[in-house]
C-alpha cells in the first residue's frame, strides 16, 4: 500500500504542478524562487530537519498556486499520510541533493511556462523519492531470546502506537537494544508507541 499511496500522490502533484504552472501569481512564483534559491545552504549543511520542513512548504506553495482548494486539499492530505516515509527517504546520503536538483527541474518548467514538462518533472521527483525510501529501511527478524526470559520456553510480544493524521511530529517506538531490561516500554505512561514482552 506504501507504493500503490507514492504512486497515487505523484499524479496528484504532477496534476497540481501542471494546472500551478498555468495559474502561478508573480508573488507566488517569486516565493518559490525564493524558497529554492535559500533550499541550497540547507543541502550543503546536511539538515534534513530543516530541509523536511522547506520541502513540505515548496510543495504547499504548488498547492496553493493550483488555485483550486479541493485539488490542494487532496494533495495535502496524501502528504499528510506519507510524512513518516518522506521524511525517512531524505536521510539517504545523496537524496537532499538530487531533491533540490529535481525541484530545479520542476521550476524551470514554471518558468517556461510548461505545464507538461513540469507535470513530467514533478511525477519523476515523487517517484525518486519512493525508490529512496528502500535504501533506508533496516529489518531484523526477532530471535527467541529476544522475547524469552532465561528459563522461559513460550513468550507474547506486542507492539502497538497511537497516531493521527496532524503536521505535528507524533512520538516513536523506543529502539530497545537485545539484552536490555526495559522490554515494556508500552506500558510506560509518558510514551505513545512501544512495545511489550511476557
Amino acid at each position: 500500500p506504501i507504493l500503490e499511496m507514492f504512486e497515487t500522490s505523484a499524479e496528484i502533484e504532477a496534476m497540481c504542478v501542471r494546472i500551478a504552472t498555468y495559474r502561478i501569481t508573480p508573488i507566488e512564483r517569486g516565493r518559490l524562487i525564493e524558497m529554492h534559491d535559500a533550499s541550497a545552504a540547507l543541502v550543503e549543511r546536511g539538515d534534513v530537519d530543516a530541509y523536511d520542513k522547506f520541502n513540505r512548504e515548496f510543495h504547499e506553495v504548488i498547492y496553493g498556486a493550483t488555485h483550486n482548494a479541493f485539488m490542494a486539499e487532496q494533495a495535502l492530505a496524501i502528504r499528510n499520510r506519507l510524512k513518516a516515509f518522506r521524511r525517512t527517504q531524505l536521510r539517504q546520503a545523496t537524496r537532499l541533493a538530487r531533491s533540490r536538483e529535481e525541484h530545479d527541474a520542476i521550476m524551470n518548467a514554471i518558468a517556461q511556462g510548461d505545464g507538461d514538462e513540469a507535470s513530467r518533472r514533478m511525477r519523476a521527483h515523487m517517484l525518486n523519492a519512493a525508490s529512496a525510501i528502500g535504501g533506508v529501511v533496516y529489518m531484523e527478524t526477532l530471535k527467541a531470546e529476544d522475547i524469552l526470559d532465561d528459563g522461559q520456553d513460550w513468550g507474547l510480544r506486542v507492539r502497538g502506537g497511537v497516531a493521527d493524521n496532524s503536521i505535528d511530529r507524533t512520538r516513536t517506538f523506543k529502539q530497545i537494544a537485545r539484552g536490555s531490561d526495559n522490554r515494556n516500554s508500552l506500558r510506560d505512561p509518558r510514551d505513545w508507541n512501544g512495545s511489550s514482552s511476557q
